[in-house]
């Protein structure tokens, strides 16, 4: 649902669309560039397409499974928040062509908004557990300024304006899909609040590490079996 630089944003995209942030994170990064400025930096997450990660990392800390989109900068937050640094290298470049966009776009609306209020929560609750708890102007300007909002009532408002525009185009089924999809997400914000994703995402990272050392012993059946 990211708009290019310049776009004119619809109703329901300027009620829940981080491209912003995004692009002003993005825009910094090719002004330092094309300054000549190649320095290897801290930076705030992963910019996607293009990560390297040190093998014992790797083997302490997995991705979230429960992450729906975004996996990249969700992993790259956790692993900043147990104590690890993230570097950004501008002299490593990927041209990343994504493929055309098919799905409806109250689906791509729907994960977009499951997405970002399971991370602010996730971050939430790492803040008073993590060992370096990430604050969100840390974050800044993508995903911390977007975070800062309530995703919930712009959430509500993004899908009250689509299925709108989809209605006084006369796509009466695509509007009540918008409407079942929002009523989903407003689920899915109450279950979260509910939810401790950070001490979820640690009992995985206790089960992956586990996995892992039994994947490096000598004698480990599984490293040793057979294909079928």
């Amino acid at each position: 649902i990211y708009m290019p630089r310049g776009a004119e944003l619809r109703p329901w995209q300027a009620a829940f669309d981080p491209s912003a942030e995004r692009l002003a994170a993005f825009a910094a990064l090719e002004e330092s560039i094309a300054r000549g400025d190649a320095t290897v930096r801290p930076a705030p997450f992963a910019f996607g397409g293009n990560l390297a990660l040190r093998r014992r990392l790797m083997a302490a800390l997995p991705f979230d499974l429960s992450a729906l989109r975004g996996e990249d900068v969700d992993y790259t937050l956790s692993a900043r928040s147990l104590g690890h640094d993230v570097r950004l290298d501008p002299s490593l470049l990927v041209e990343h062509y994504p493929p055309p966009k098919t799905a409806p776009l109250e689906a791509t609306l729907e994960q977009e908004t499951r997405r970002y209020l399971s991370l602010q929560r996730k971050l939430a609750c790492a803040r008073r557990a993590a060992p370096r708890p990430l604050g969100l102007e840390e974050l800044a300007p993508f995903p911390g300024a977007f975070l800062r909002r309530d995703l919930t009532a712009a959430s509500a408002q993004a899908f009250s304006a689509l299925a709108a525009e989809y209605a006084a185009r006369g796509a009466l089924q695509e509007a009540e899909r918008t409407r079942r999809a929002g009523v989903r997400v407003a689920c899915h914000a109450e279950l979260s609040r509910r939810a401790d994703p950070w001490r979820d995402y640690l009992a995985s990272a206790e089960r992956w590490r586990r996995f892992c050392e039994v994947l490096t012993r000598v004698d480990s059946p599984i490293r040793h079996s057979e294909k079928p």
